[in-house]
């Protein structure tokens, strides 16, 4: 007889799959369409799955979306702390979380500002989304001027400006260049604290 425990660590692991799947397709339905634009029947036909699947996991198109600023902000978190993982020079920390954050926004370019829209829950979950990346920014920075690495301490409208001049970046620049960006926006903020 099968062990009850591994059937349901099975069908645990495959009901988060599919989970996955759908807020995967979300993701790719809503920077082709548009949030507003988007359906719940678009969502399912790029994902290749039933409605009935859907409605296993999600209320609506909202929360879909909610459930997929989650997993975006814990992929962020997971990519600055790879980004700057053995960085010893705080600076340079700063400059890796954002070029960090450029990356992962240019997979979901449009999501910020759809995600602001939408309202609700998934507007929370963006401003909590700004809120991290500006205070680990803030941290990195702080730490950089008291170690006398750059000349300004940071400033939060500064900051702010920042990630939003970052989010119109990932928008409105060819996805294809963004990596080439990179170094400019380096030289940008290296000027902007160590002049």
């Amino acid at each position: 007889m099968p062990d009850i425990e591994n059937i349901q660590v099975r069908r645990k692991e495959q009901q988060d799959r599919q989970r996955k799947r759908l807020v995967v397709a979300a993701g790719e339905t809503f920077v082709q369409m548009g949030y507003a634009v988007a359906t719940v029947a678009d969502i399912l036909k790029t994902a290749g799955m039933s409605r009935r699947s859907f409605y296993e996991f999600f209320t609506s198109k909202e929360d879909i979306l909610s459930a997929l600023l989650e997993m975006t902000v814990s992929e962020f978190k997971a990519e600055f702390s790879e980004a700057t993982k053995g960085t010893v020079d705080s600076f340079e920390a700063a400059i890796l979380t954002l070029l960090a954050y450029i990356r992962m926004s240019a997979r979901l370019p449009l999501a910020s500002y759809q995600t602001m829209a939408a309202g609700g829950s998934p507007r929370e979950h963006r401003i909590q989304q700004v809120k991290d990346l500006t205070e680990a920014l803030h941290a990195h920075l702080t730490k950089a001027y008291e170690q006398r690495l750059i000349t300004y301490p940071p400033n939060d409208v500064v900051l702010h400006m920042l990630v939003g001049g970052i989010d119109h970046l990932v928008i409105s620049y060819p996805r294809d260049q963004l990596s080439e960006a990179e170094s400019k926006v380096r030289e940008m903020v290296e000027r902007m604290f160590k002049r």
